[in-house]
């Protein structure tokens, strides 16, 4: 790779920084999440139960979306192809 491939791929890098950042945030609050629908499940409230756990299941696909989108940008980085000719 050279001096201008790097360069051109910063914002990259710091795009997939960000989405790794932002995946593990998403993933404690999660478990923060997990963590109240077992006091609600605990205190007999089963609807408060219910809701908590959608809210960990929304948190964490968007979590694995976040993750999925820095591993592409990494292929992305890590194995640039060539420029392709058609013939």
């Amino acid at each position: 790779m050279d001096g201008h491939e790097i360069i051109r791929n910063l914002p990259m890098a710091k795009r997939m920084r960000n989405f790794g950042l932002s995946a593990k945030a998403l993933l404690r609050h999660a478990q923060k999440q997990a963590l109240k629908a077992e006091k609600c499940r605990l205190s007999g409230n089963p609807e408060g139960e219910a809701a908590w756990k959608r809210l960990e299941q929304s948190t964490r696909r968007e979590a694995n979306f976040l993750q999925q989108q820095n591993h592409i940008l990494s292929e992305v980085i890590n194995n640039p192809k060539g420029t392709e000719k058609c013939v």
